[in-house]
């Protein structure tokens, strides 16, 4: 039996996230999920999407949707900005519901794929929180992925570069298929 994951491509509809010269978060999520999803499948997972299109999804629907699925795995995918969109604050992160072992596994299993988005910036971390619903209600190991800073000019530019995008979905479903494979 293969192993199901749930992607959740952040934002979504009525809700864009960050945007930033143009370029919406909401946009940028989607595409990195679908194109994973597309990557993991090829290879025998079986994937379940929160959002397939531009729509609203209610922060527990998307729980629902995993639970409902009986997910193995969920994985949101995200864009980071700052209120100021100050051009120092760069690099990726991941965040995993406070004291979830399994959620840290997953999130160190994927931490050096993350890493790689953008080689020359650092990688922030894997955080904990209390305070992320999607993280909180699911009831199998879950990671919030902060792909980059959507508000930094540099890392605006890659995100509408369709290579840098297919680079970051082909790393994350790396990820997720070593958390499977170790």
């Amino acid at each position: 039996m293969s192993k199901k994951i749930c992607l959740d491509a952040g934002h979504g509809g009525k809700k864009p996230g960050a945007d930033y010269k143009g370029l919406i978060e909401k946009d940028v999520n989607l595409k990195v999920t679908l194109r994973t999803g597309e990557i993991l499948e090829s290879i025998g997972y079986e994937v379940t999407y929160t959002r397939k299109d531009d729509s609203h999804v209610e922060l527990m629907d998307r729980c629902n949707i995993a639970n409902d699925a009986l997910a193995d795995i969920f994985v949101s995918i995200h864009c980071n900005a700052t209120d100021n969109h100050a051009e120092t604050a760069k690099g990726e992160e991941i965040w995993v519901f406070e004291g979830s072992k399994k959620s840290l596994e997953l999130a160190e299993s994927i931490s050096d794929e993350v890493d790689a988005f953008f080689p020359d910036e650092p990688f922030r971390g894997i955080k904990e929180t209390s305070g992320l619903v999607v993280l909180h209600y699911t009831n199998m190991p879950a990671t919030l992925i902060e792909l980059g800073f959507i508000d930094r000019s540099p890392t605006n530019a890659s995100f509408r570069d369709p290579d840098t995008l297919e680079k970051i979905s082909q790393l994350i479903a790396k990820g997720i298929n070593d958390y499977f494979n170790e």
